[in-house]
């Protein structure tokens, strides 16, 4: 009961804020809950399309619960559209403030794709 629909216009909005000029913001960040949920894709698939069509210099980072190893094709679709992809769950008892862009250890961060 917290957070926002994910409808089209909330799609939109996000398109338009990634454009505004105004504000500059370098990307977009997919995470909480797991973008990569097999519920969530199809919806995660179209915006990450979207976002390299319509938001030129736009990197996207995903960060998944699931390992790189473990995706279905369906999750596997999404990654050539993103840039780099944190996976592997948070786990408390390998947690180290000190790593850049994750929480514990087990997790990997992928660089996929540098877009232009």
């Amino acid at each position: 009961r917290s957070g926002h629909l994910f409808d089209q216009p909330m799609e939109d909005q996000i398109i338009h804020d990634l454009n505004d000029n105004r504000i500059h913001r370098r990307g977009l960040s997919l995470s909480g809950g797991d973008p990569l949920f097999p519920g969530n894709v199809p919806a995660v698939l179209q915006l990450v399309k979207r976002v390299r069509q319509e938001c030129e210099g736009k990197d996207i980072w995903l960060w998944t619960g699931y390992k790189l190893n473990e995706l279905t094709a369906a999750q596997r679709a999404i990654l050539p559209y993103i840039d780099v992809l944190i996976d592997g769950k948070f786990e408390q008892s390998l947690a180290d403030p000190s790593l850049l862009y994750r929480g514990s250890s087990n997790q990997i961060v992928h660089h996929l794709h540098e877009h232009e």
